[in-house]
């Protein structure tokens, strides 16, 4: 057997440790859980923070700390304004927060989820739901019964429905009918108001962390902050976004800042918007993925001030790699060189051997063999054992582990706006 199948990839580990904990955690105690299962390399903290970033479920919190979605969103409550069409016909079209609540590990791989929830009715029965598409979006099919609870208990078309997540990780979930009548509107409103403060914080430090944030990105970090678990839902995600805060969507889900934002107001209200907006949704897909900058975002600026900042182009300082001071520069070579290579002289100058450093260039030609081995090995679950051998001898040499070198879009040909088929299939 050879050394990179005795133990489990550090997102296996991550996945394990974060899923099973009943508390969130941070960074530190991770890589020290992640060193109970598999032997960790000087690179281990680089490896297990790309897990977190690969992994939709694992959501950063406060304070510094990751939390596993399934797991926190025991607790919360949610607001739904109903159509007349979903309370006759018995389904709920989804948004994307929803479709985090209900379906926690859809984003992750943006495949369909066949698990059959089941939904305690408040004073009627319990009755079992599934995703099916409507009218070109995501859905929540609940049937004749969840029809017939609505009908006796007078719900109809501007109502609410409150969703409370009883147990995410098992699929259970409450709902019951709030009528518009009975709305605590100066509540709901503050409420709203707290909710497109923290979204645009959110959006605005990842943008100063160098990435854009989509909707669903959004979504799952608002669960993180616990801020939806109260007894008093803010209105649908949408709504407030475009009606209280500087944030506007694009096309493929990615939340910016827009010159053109209005202050809060009297005008339509949430279970309105949420139908044209829905409506609109139907025309695009959330699979439409593309590659563009961060945005630049006044990190000091009020979050209902107007926002007019333009994307950073790839020259910008941003998109500059950062350079160690202490190893940055090689006096000998007489120009900079890059922290990789950098890493590589430090860990030959403390290793035990004898042998002559590598030249930059030759260093980073053997780090591409490296990663294109590690990369092989994703995609066909294996390596020949002359692979295995060269992987692990890369490896050693270069002082670098494998799996930090691993491109979670290897095996996606979309990802390089490739049409055909891999190379593997022709």
């Amino acid at each position: 057997m050879t050394k990179s199948s005795r133990y489990p990839s550090y997102v296996d580990c991550v996945v394990q440790i974060l899923s099973q904990s009943k508390e969130p955690m941070t960074l530190d105690a991770l890589v020290t859980s992640v060193a109970g299962q598999r032997p960790i390399t000087r690179n281990a903290r680089g490896a297990i923070s790309r897990a977190l970033e690969q992994l939709y479920q694992a959501v950063p919190m406060p304070l510094g700390h990751f939390g596993w979605l399934s797991s926190i969103l025991t607790g919360s409550m949610f607001r739904h304004p109903l159509a007349n069409d979903e309370a006759k016909r018995g389904f709920l079209l989804l948004d994307e927060l929803e479709h985090a609540v209900f379906f926690p590990e859809f984003f992750q791989c943006y495949s369909v989820d066949n698990r059959t929830l089941t939904i305690e009715l408040l004073g009627g029965p319990t009755v079992q739901a599934w995703t099916e598409v409507e009218r070109q979006i995501w859905s929540l099919r609940l049937g004749e019964e969840f029809v017939e609870w609505l009908d006796n208990a007078g719900a109809m078309g501007k109502d609410d429905l409150l969703i409370s997540v009883i147990d995410a990780a098992n699929g259970r979930y409450g709902m019951r009918v709030q009528p518009r009548e009975v709305r605590d509107s100066e509540v709901i409103q503050q409420r709203n108001l707290e909710l497109a403060k923290l979204a645009t914080e959110l959006v605005h430090e990842a943008a100063n962390d160098g990435y854009e944030l989509a909707i669903w990105g959004l979504a799952a970090r608002l669960i993180g902050h616990k801020f939806y678990i109260n007894p008093v839902p803010p209105d649908e995600l949408h709504f407030v976004l475009q009606k209280f805060s500087s944030l506007n969507e694009s096309e493929r889900g990615v939340l910016y800042p827009t010159s053109n934002f209005t202050p809060p107001g009297e005008g339509m209200l949430a279970w309105e918007y949420s139908g044209k907006k829905l409506a609109e949704r139907s025309e695009r897909s959330i699979f439409d993925f593309s590659d563009e900058g961060a945005w630049g975002i006044d990190e000091e600026a009020d979050w209902q001030d107007i926002i007019d900042d333009d994307p950073f182009s790839p020259d910008d300082d941003l998109f500059l790699p950062d350079i160690d001071p202490m190893h940055g520069w090689n006096p000998e070579m007489g120009d900079e060189i890059c922290d990789a290579y950098a890493a590589y002289l430090e860990a030959l100058e403390h290793s035990s051997g004898e042998e002559l450093p590598l030249s930059h260039d030759d260093f980073h030609l053997l780090e591409a063999e490296l990663e294109t081995l590690a990369n092989l090995e994703r995609e066909f679950g294996y390596l020949l054992p002359d692979q295995y051998a060269r992987k692990d001898e890369l490896a050693e040499r270069l002082f670098i582990d494998p799996e930090t070198l691993v491109d979670p879009g290897w095996d996606d040909p979309d990802a390089f706006g490739y049409d055909g088929p891999p190379f593997w299939n022709n």
